[in-house]
């Protein structure tokens, strides 16, 4: 299953609250995913339902790495990173003062982005993390619940 950024469409449209959300993925990584202390959860959608669902999926010793960016106030439960002793980390995709000019590249045609992803469903995400590991992944991968 693979999608070029001109293409993408999402693997599965879901609507869920957040405790089915945590509930389904939590079911799915007891089946695919490694012990919940290896977890990272990545948010990148920048969207306050997105921040608030990525942070509810923290599990013990998990890892939550915020890239997406939102102005909108979020109301968390801090206590569930001392409960879980998890870490959540920022980070800046890219300084804000680069965007005129990575945006003016891509305008004029000199930074191609379309074919640079690829999709794949979560149940695979060992397969992607051992092609990951080994140098064979020939695009970013977009995993999908």
């Amino acid at each position: 299953m693979g999608s070029g950024l001109g293409d993408f469409e999402p693997c599965v449209t879901v609507d869920l609250d957040a405790k089915a959300l945590r509930k389904r993925v939590h079911g799915l990584a007891a089946v695919h995913a490694p012990d919940s202390l290896r977890w990272k959860i990545f948010e990148c959608s920048g969207t306050p339902d997105g921040q608030l669902a990525a942070f509810g999926l923290l599990a013990r010793g998990a890892t939550l790495v915020q890239v997406g960016f939102t102005p909108a106030r979020i109301e968390l439960r801090w206590s569930n990173l001392m409960a879980f002793d998890a870490t959540v980390h920022g980070t800046w995709g890219c300084p804000v003062e680069s965007y005129p000019a990575i945006l003016q590249a891509i305008f004029a045609g000199d930074v191609a982005i379309g074919g640079t992803t690829e999709l794949s469903e979560l149940r695979h995400v060992q397969r992607v993390l051992d092609d990951m590991a080994a140098h064979r992944l020939r695009r970013r991968m977009v995993l999908c619940p």
